[in-house]
């Protein structure tokens, strides 16, 4: 029945105006929920990713400033044995055991080293290691590329230096063959580590082991989307190959205050 609006009256329509109140009580309802709980969802999720990128931080930090221990103990014999038989190098193996022990133990709180740094305690790690295999290391290195004001996250390829040796040291080579490329260009960091594999297949073991583990980590957390990273198997040898992008001085400064994963742009 049509009824001209001017004579709807409330108690010939108080059930439609009844269920209508209802309606749009729920429906006020309904929405303030659903924001309350979307609110505290969304909360929550930021709880969760504050806390993952806590532990995360926490786990590069251990992985990234712990050396191993072998390492360490060799490298102390080894100094000593330089020492007792007065040996000219002494000086300098005590200077690049110590350049390494401070790298690790002042530049652990550091988001961003200079390359040229990294690479030279690299150089230091090598050499210590060499004269702990009595000189029956086998090895090439090959810096190539302006390196200057370059910028990298502390640790990473140290980590992958380390990780080689300590497959070295498992396998039981006697003469471990191992080489490093690292090449700079346009501000893209190439790196090629190539170690070898022992002639006795039995004793091989599978690469990646935990420092591997963490540089895929690092490389997760700062280098997201932007890097390259591949291990491959040949039947002598082992290849580990790295591309990342380099940041400057300048760039690095100006995001000291940026959170913890947020990438840089290309310098």
């Amino acid at each position: 029945m049509n009824i001209p609006y001017e004579k709807i009256t409330f108690s010939a329509n108080k059930y439609h105006a009844i269920v209508d109140g209802m309606f749009v009580s729920f429906m006020l309802f309904g929405i303030a929920a659903g924001i309350k709980f979307s609110k505290k969802w969304y909360m929550q999720q930021r709880e969760n990713e504050k806390l993952a990128k806590q532990k995360l931080a926490t786990e590069l930090q251990l992985l990234k400033t712990s050396i191993h221990p072998r390492f360490l103990f060799h490298s102390l014999h080894t100094v000593q044995h330089h020492i007792d038989n007065s040996s000219e190098q002494s000086p300098g193996l005590i200077l690049e055991l110590s350049d390494l022990l401070s790298y690790i133990l002042y530049e652990k709180d550091e988001s961003w080293v200079e390359l040229e740094k990294e690479l030279e305690i690299i150089r230091h790690y090598i050499n210590l290691e060499e004269k702990g295999m009595e000189d029956n290391l086998l090895f090439k290195t090959e810096f190539s590329g302006n390196t200057e004001d370059k910028f990298i996250v502390p640790f990473l390829l140290m980590s992958i230096v380390e990780s080689s040796f300590e497959y070295f040291s498992q396998t039981g080579q006697k003469q471990p063959l191992f080489s490093l490329i690292v090449g700079v260009n346009d501000n893209v960091l190439h790196c090629q580590f190539s170690l070898s594999r022992p002639a006795n297949k039995s004793k091989d073991i599978v690469l990646p082991d935990e420092k591997l583990i963490s540089v895929q980590k690092q490389l997760q957390n700062q280098y997201a989307g932007l890097h390259y990273l591949a291990v491959t198997s040949h039947i002598e040898h082992y290849s580990i190959d790295l591309k990342l992008p380099l940041y400057s001085g300048d760039l690095i400064n100006s995001k000291k205050n940026s959170t913890m994963n947020e990438i840089p742009e290309f310098v």
